[in-house]
């Protein structure tokens, strides 16, 4: 949880959870690929090639997800 500030003493403060984004799938037009990597936890992503796609999964998001994808 996160606790947001009050602005005035009549208001509550509000709390905020966050809730993940499971198994989002992705595909990108890419050649050649030799791994994908999840950042910044630098864990290998499995994935398959379906012609000029790739394709694969992002277990979790919970704020942003960056990949790096290894040519």
């Amino acid at each position: 949880y996160q606790i947001g500030q009050a602005s005035d003493a009549s208001t509550y403060p509000y709390i905020e959870k966050v809730y993940p984004f499971r198994y989002a799938k992705c595909s990108v037009k890419a050649n050649n690929v030799k791994k994908i990597i999840n950042e910044p936890s630098n864990t290998e992503i499995d994935f398959e090639t379906d012609g000029e796609y790739v394709k694969f999964v992002i277990d979790e998001i919970k704020y942003l997800a960056m990949v790096r994808i290894v040519f």
